[in-house]
């Protein structure tokens, strides 16, 4: 099984949530795991983006380390990186 990571702000679609994100302040987020079947070959971005929205996720707990999130000094890049050197080696 293949997995897809996205860390996201919690309640990201309020305004307040969104505006505080543009500010550069702090916003409680969730890291949340969706399992998809394996690919071999090519994977497209049609099947990949299909294989997303069917997919269930369940939120994970990494620590008080990602329990909140920033937009320009803490966000799903900052995560990815630390993501996959920890836990894809």
């Amino acid at each position: 099984m293949m997995e897809a990571v996205d860390f996201s702000p919690i309640d990201q679609e309020k305004v307040s949530i969104q505006l505080s994100l543009l500010l550069g302040k702090n916003v409680p987020a969730e890291i949340r795991v969706k399992q998809l079947p394996n690919y071999y070959g090519h994977l497209n971005d049609t099947a990949l983006l299909t294989a997303w929205s069917n997919a269930t996720y369940k939120p994970i707990y990494l620590g008080h380390e990602w329990s909140t999130m920033n937009l320009y000094t803490r966000n799903c890049q900052h995560f990815s990186r630390w993501y996959t050197y920890h836990y894809c080696k």
